[in-house]
């Protein structure tokens, strides 16, 4: 039995006790028993807004249960927005990771090509000191007398003939003056001869005659240049008083055509443009068979017209000097018709006794086309890390302004939750979740 059916039970027991009463003419008791019903009563009262209080607090456990939920579903869709950009971040880490390692591939590429190419260029260098090796032994060995001399005429360094020519050992004539050699009216033309030397920079010649202890007399031949950045020239001496000398003289130059020959550059002696000779190099460097496929050609007819003028104006100004033309690039052409660039270097010199232009070639096409694709490369990465940094400077701007909505709102909610009222939370709800919804899209299109 429920407590209003116990209640019921006892107000009808004091009633029909009332009635009994009233029957008996009691007034006290009567009294008693409304005493005991306005206590019942207010028994009753008390208990329902005990209940009343206890169904409000149920209400606002519900409440809080409601809210509960709602901050765990804003969460759990933070939690996949969050992993869907993880995702996305891990994709593109993966495409950057994966062009690096191609870029790297490549570059790898590149650098066994140019050990490749150092490999070739230190057999080059090899060549060069084996070349160097022969110069020097020629040196010492030549027929041609070389001597090098201070601004004053003293000789600093010679070689063996000078020693024979001079009539002493090395290690007595160094120190001493050339001039003290030569005859009292040829002493003058000696030291103009060292003042050009060291005034012009150029090739310079005087004919002086000299007395040695085992001579009297002997015609000498000097020719001397001044020595790049020092305070010194090279001279060679040749006693023109002998046949020998010549023949020396010949001797040597057969070792200088042998050397010309032999070069890894492709050397062109041509005169009035026209080509008189070409070494080996050369005739492989053109795509020719023989010598003879360029003797005789005009030199402009394997030069592209681009450069005709700059050539020629090396050539006038090579006229009459002894001088070494400084460096410059040229597109020359093949007898195929196809075109390569080459690096040309050139001076004047006598050949077959009259004035021609002598020039060395470089075929430069390989490293100019190893250089292009490495800068390529570099730029092509240089362009994917700018895109990258622009992509996610992108993304981040995109999400800020929902984001920034987003907490803006729940720090409304969290500081004011108690004064809002329940529509005003409603919406506020609504617009957390439109900017969340916007901004899950906004991700969904990102990844698409």
């Amino acid at each position: 039995m429920n407590k209003n059916n116990v209640n019921k039970s006892s107000v009808e027991i004091l009633r029909q006790k009332a009635e009994e009463l009233l029957k008996k003419k009691s007034e006290a008791k009567i009294l008693e028993l409304i005493e005991e019903l306005a206590l019942q009563y207010e028994e009753k009262t008390k208990r329902a807004d005990e209940l009343f209080i206890a169904n409000k607090a149920l209400a606002f456990l519900n409440k809080e249960k409601a809210k509960h939920a709602a901050e765990l579903i804003i969460a759990n869709k933070e939690l996949v927005v969050q992993s869907r950009e993880k995702e996305k971040r891990a994709k593109e880490l993966v495409k950057i990771i994966t062009d690096s390692q191609r870029t790297e591939h490549k570059l790898q590429v590149h650098q066994v090509e140019l050990e490749m190419q150092n490999e070739e260029l230190g057999s080059a260098i090899e060549l060069a000191k084996t070349s160097s090796d022969k110069y020097i032994d020629l040196y010492e060995n030549s027929p041609t007398a070389y001597l090098t001399l201070s601004k004053v005429g003293e000789i600093i360094e010679l070689n063996p003939m000078s020693s024979k020519i001079l009539g002493k050992d090395s290690h007595l004539l160094r120190g001493n003056s050339l001039g003290s050699f030569l005859t009292n009216n040829n002493r003058a033309i000696f030291n103009l001869f060292l003042e050009k030397i060291f005034t012009t920079k150029h090739t310079e010649t005087c004919e002086l005659s000299l007395t040695t202890h085992t001579r009297q007399s002997a015609q000498i031949l000097l020719s001397g240049i001044i020595i790049a950045n020092t305070q010194q020239c090279a001279v060679s001496m040749i006693d023109i008083t002998e046949v020998r000398v010549m023949k020396a003289l010949q001797e040597s130059e057969q070792r200088y055509r042998t050397v010309v020959e032999n070069s890894l550059q492709a050397i062109i002696i041509h005169k009035d443009l026209k080509i008189v000779y070409v070494n080996s190099a050369a005739v492989k460097m053109f795509g020719a068979t023989t010598k003879q496929d360029l003797q005789g050609n005009h030199i402009f007819d394997h030069i592209n017209p681009d450069y005709h003028q700059i050539v020629l104006n090396r050539v006038n100004n090579s006229i009459g000097t002894a001088s070494l033309a400084g460096l410059i690039t040229v597109k020359y052409i093949r007898l195929d018709g196809t075109q390569f660039e080459g690096e040309v270097q050139g001076s004047q010199i006598i050949y077959d006794g009259v004035p021609c232009i002598y020039i060395t070639i470089n075929d430069i096409t390989d490293r100019r086309k190893n250089e292009q694709e490495i800068k390529l490369q570099y730029q092509k990465l240089q362009k994917v890390y700018l895109e990258k940094d622009k992509f996610f400077s992108i993304v981040a701007h995109d999400l800020r302004g929902p984001l920034g909505g987003v907490l803006g709102l729940t720090e409304v909610m969290a500081s004011e939750n108690e004064s809002l009222t329940e529509d005003k939370k409603k919406q506020m709800t609504l617009l957390l979740n439109s900017s969340v919804r916007n901004t899950y899209n906004l991700l969904e299109n990102l990844l698409e």
